[in-house]
C-alpha cells in the first residue's frame, strides 16, 4: 500500500513540477527559439551563438540589464534581426538605456564599422562609428569631464565620468570642452577626427563600468 502511496506522490510532483515548468516558461512566436541559460553563458555569448545583435535579444525578453542574467533562466531567441530606428532629430537619440530608466544618447550620426570585441588578435573595447571629419560628437549622458588630452593610440581624448559608468571619446579632431566641466547629454564635447592610430575619421567610443570596458551597443534598445 505505501508502495502505491508513493509512487502515487512521485506522479503528482512530475506532474506539478511540469506544470510551474510550462507556466514559468515565456511564450514563443512561431520560428522563434526558446533557450535556458547554462552556467557560463552571458548574454552577449548567447547572441553571438544566434547571430542576433545582443540589444535585440534584450529587448524581446525585456531584460532590465544585460549583463545579470541568471543560470536556468529562459530566454526567447527572435527571429530576425531588428529594425534600423530612424530619427528626425540629425540622429543624436539612438534608442534608450536598456536598465536604470534613464537614457543614453547616441554620440555621433555615423556608421559602426568596427564592434566591440577581439580584433587582429587583440580586445577592441568599444565601437568605431565612421563619420565625416569635423562632424559634433555629443556627450552621451549628463556627467563631469574627468579627462581632455591625449592618449597613446587613442590621440585627442574627452573621459566623462556619469557616477555609476563612464564614456570615452577618442580620435578627436578638435576639443569643445574642458577637464572638471560638467555636461548635458547631448553637450557637444568635441569633433570627429582621426588622431592617435586611426585609419581614417571616425569616433571611437567606450562605455565603462569602473574599469571594465562593457559593449556599448548593449545600452541600446533595438526597435521589434
Amino acid at each position: 500500500m505505501s508502495g502505491k502511496i508513493g509512487l502515487l506522490n512521485l506522479i503528482a510532483l512530475v506532474f506539478l513540477t511540469g506544470c510551474i515548468s510550462v507556466k514559468n516558461t515565456p511564450i514563443a512566436a512561431p520560428q522563434e527559439k526558446i533557450h535556458r541559460v547554462k552556467r557560463g553563458e552571458t548574454l552577449a555569448k548567447i547572441s553571438s551563438r544566434f547571430q542576433l545583435p545582443l540589444q535585440h535579444v534584450a529587448a524581446r525578453n525585456k531584460i532590465s540589464d544585460p549583463n545579470e542574467i541568471e543560470v536556468g533562466q529562459i530566454l526567447i531567441i527572435p527571429k530576425s534581426r531588428p529594425v534600423a530606428r530612424k530619427r528626425r532629430n540629425r540622429g543624436a537619440k539612438v534608442g534608450g538605456l536598456l536598465f536604470g530608466g534613464k537614457g543614453f544618447r547616441w554620440p555621433v550620426k555615423g556608421q559602426i564599422s568596427s564592434n566591440f570585441g577581439m580584433r587582429n588578435g587583440r580586445p577592441h573595447e568599444g565601437v568605431d562609428i565612421r563619420a565625416p571629419k569635423g562632424r559634433a560628437i555629443r556627450s552621451i549622458h549628463r556627467g563631469k569631464v574627468s579627462f581632455v588630452g591625449w592618449k597613446n593610440g587613442y590621440g585627442r581624448t574627452v573621459i566623462i565620468d556619469h557616477g555609476k559608468y563612464s564614456s570615452l571619446y577618442a580620435h578627436l579632431n578638435r576639443f569643445k570642452v574642458k577637464k572638471n566641466q560638467y555636461l548635458d547629454a547631448g553637450q557637444i564635447l568635441g569633433t570627429v577626427g582621426a588622431s592617435g592610430r586611426a585609419s581614417g575619421p571616425h569616433l571611437h567610443f567606450e562605455i565603462r563600468r569602473g574599469k571594465r570596458a562593457i559593449n556599448p551597443i548593449s545600452f541600446y534598445q533595438a526597435k521589434l
